[in-house]
């Protein structure tokens, strides 16, 4: 018997994607403090909580991405598998018609 294990490694997308995760959070944190800071005016004031909400959903957006990715990854491989199971059913009854 003939066994094919279809699988794809995210272990080199896990690291790249906690820097990025740090650093939006390191980003916003740095914003927070700036919009608190007493010598600007409102309207910079403003700015930089506009910035920093749109951080904050880039923050949203990111992650919702990262948690998707099982199972967008689940859903590209099942097609491969199943034409592995196609190939390997096919070898199997060409092998057994040689063989009779």
């Amino acid at each position: 018997m003939i066994a094919f294990n279809v699988g794809v490694d995210l272990s080199g997308i896990e690291q790249p994607a906690t820097i990025a995760a740090e650093s939006i959070e390191k980003m916003a944190s740095s914003l927070q403090t700036m919009a608190e800071h007493p010598n600007l005016t409102p309207s910079q004031q403003q700015t930089v909580i506009e910035t920093f909400q749109q951080i904050d959903t880039l923050t949203k957006t990111f992650n919702q991405s990262v948690a998707a990715l099982p199972q967008a990854v689940a859903q590209t491989s099942q097609p491969i598998v199943t034409a592995s199971k196609t190939v390997i059913n096919e070898i199997k009854i060409y092998t057994i018609v040689f063989l009779l």
